[in-house]
């Protein structure tokens, strides 16, 4: 973000807020080089951050209540510090008060702020701009307050906020990879191990994303069912291979194996998790080449 855009971000909160921020948090969005649908089967995925990020001006407050904006949205919403987080919020500040609910819950003390929302992201663009709300408000309300999280850590209570409280049942990528993702560059991400290295990028190779102008909604789409899917084929995998504890384990011989056992649609799920395996791990290889 620029200056210029800083300090007109700078007077929208003093005029909101009547106060000036205290501080600027910000996160990446980012995406998937390959490596679909591995990440909740504790696959491999090969990400990358963007350069599109969230930015959240904020200053604390002592009277127990938090007060969101959205720029983008042109919406606003609040919530108590002693129970951030009820479904009959918008979903855009679920995202919010999801995080501060988790790290509540986990013992940490969560302030009252007052935070502007700004996102260079495309809303419902499939380039992780929820994970980029979560990972910025984490980053906020550890400087709000005064405590630290690992950046795994960090991860893991961005994820949890939107599994339990926004009701998406995500993998750790976008998460992960708006915690730990570098600029001008990927990273191999494991997501049994939650561990990563980092993938530098030829000079000759640029990444091209397409705008193709379909909403990416997760939670309203059938991620859910695929995901299903792929666990119920794990499952029966796992009848006659009991090494298997999710697809991550299963080769493309396990999969033909019990393809008379599998439905088509948990065949297919299972053929494409485990050949795109395959292929990311393949993908880093040539790239360390």
């Amino acid at each position: 973000m620029d200056n210029n855009r800083l300090a007109e971000l700078t007077e929208v909160f003093r005029s909101r807020f009547n106060t000036s921020p205290e501080m600027v948090a910000r996160a990446p969005g980012r995406v998937d080089l390959m490596g679909s649908h591995t990440d909740y089967n504790e696959g491999y995925v090969l990400t990358m951050p963007l350069d599109l990020d969230t930015w959240i001006l904020f200053s604390r407050r002592e009277d127990g209540e938090s007060e969101v904006m959205s720029l983008d949205l042109g919406e606003k919403g609040t919530f108590p510090v002693d129970s951030p987080w009820n479904s009959n919020q918008p979903v855009w500040l679920q995202y919010v008060s999801g995080v501060a609910q988790v790290l509540k819950d986990d013992g940490f003390d969560v302030p009252g702020v007052n935070c502007l929302i700004h996102t260079t992201l495309p809303i419902g663009g499939g380039l992780s701009s929820s994970a980029s709300l979560e990972c910025a408000a984490a980053v906020m309300f550890q400087h709000a307050r005064g405590f630290r999280l690992e950046r795994k850590d960090m991860a893991l209570v961005c994820q949890r906020a939107e599994n339990g409280f926004v009701g998406m049942p995500c993998g750790i990528l976008d998460q992960y990879t708006s915690v730990f993702g570098k600029e001008g560059g990927a990273i191999l991400l494991d997501c049994r191990e939650l561990s990563h290295v980092q993938v530098s990028l030829p000079a000759e190779v640029q990444p091209v994303i397409c705008d193709t102008r379909a909403p990416h909604l997760l939670v309203d789409s059938e991620y859910e069912k695929r995901r299903n899917q792929c666990f119920k084929g794990a499952d029966v995998i796992r009848r006659s291979y009991p090494v298997v504890k999710t697809l991550r384990d299963v080769t493309p011989e396990f999969v033909e194996s019990a393809k008379q056992d599998l439905s088509d649609e948990s065949y297919k799920r299972c053929s494409f998790i485990v050949r795109e395996n395959i292929r990311v791990l393949e993908a880093a290889s040539e790239l360390h080449a």
